[in-house]
């Protein structure tokens, strides 16, 4: 499903592009930040900088013009292979992130780090391994402006496999993880009001999972069915929030009050990190951990 008479199919390109650059704009950002900032390089952020580096080679991938039936098809086929397998490695670290929140917080494990070998496994070897797969029976091609899994003869096996399947569970994990601190909020009041501040700001984390994905599962599985090109408007609203996802990401994850802190002194005359009290992501591990 090639899609290229589409009369539309330049805009939904010059759209998923522009989405994607700022995606690729806020993953650098933060990773800059990372390497640059060491009084910042705590758990939290090695978490957030997997994050951003999964999302920036998603949003190369993305860039990529694929949609213009000039690739060779082993190139059309490896930008596909980094597009499925770094989406889902962009989702394991979003898991591992909920996972860490809810040993820090809720069971107040000290040595959460123990188990970033693992998360490293997953992400780095499980889901391109997985990914790699469908290469054997030449099921990535190209579907609109992305070179992904198709979606006709074998490549739909794959897409349930690959995409349906890993990402629907790794999402309601990270909703139950959520969910499991929102109740640990409820049965706590005397919680103080900074921590009850960040941890009702974590709603906004399963959202944007929400917006990036349903659009996208529902048109995969319209496309699956489908005998000819269609569904133009929905394909812009789901490649769109897809594209976008990763400067979401960005901004909740990587753009917090301990980064802002540290940018503000940057520039101050004063090279001395203020004391101020943070409701991040950041802090909230600290305090456990240290």
């Amino acid at each position: 499903m090639v899609c290229q008479n589409d009369g539309n199919i330049e805009l939904l390109y010059i759209v998923t592009a522009i989405c994607a650059i700022l995606s690729l704009i806020g993953c650098i950002f933060t990773l800059l930040i990372y390497f640059i900032a060491k009084e910042l390089r705590v758990y939290a952020f090695k978490l957030v900088a997997y994050l951003a580096f999964c999302d920036l080679v998603k949003s190369l991938a993305i860039i990529i013009p694929s949609y213009k039936g000039e690739l060779l098809d082993y190139f059309c086929s490896t930008q596909g292979f980094f597009l499925v397998s770094f989406s889902l490695s962009n989702l394991i670290w979003v898991l591992a992130i909920s996972v860490s929140l809810v040993q820090v917080v809720v069971y107040k494990v000290q040595d959460v780090e123990k188990y970033h070998k693992y998360w490293i496994l997953l992400s780095f070897v499980f889901a391109p391994g997985l990914c790699s797969l469908p290469l054997i029976t030449q099921s990535y091609g190209n579907v609109y402006t992305w070179c992904t899994l198709k979606v006709e003869g074998d490549a739909q096996v794959w897409i349930y496999i690959i995409d349906f399947v890993p990402r629907w569970i790794s999402i309601f994990l990270i909703l139950g993880c959520y969910i499991k601190i929102y109740y640990y909020i409820k049965k706590h009041p005397d919680l103080i009001e900074d921590d009850k501040l960040f941890l009702g700001r974590m709603v906004a984390y399963p959202a944007l999972i929400l917006v990036a994905f349903i659009p996208l599962t529902i048109l995969r599985v319209l496309q699956a069915h489908a005998k000819e090109c269609g569904y133009f408007y929905l394909a812009l609203s789901a490649y769109t929030s897809f594209s976008l996802y990763g400067f979401l990401n960005a901004i909740a994850y990587g753009y917090n009050e301990s980064v802002s802190l540290y940018i503000k002194n940057l520039f101050s005359s004063k090279h001395k990190l203020i004391q101020h009290k943070s409701t991040d992501l950041f802090s909230t591990f600290n305090e456990v951990i240290n």
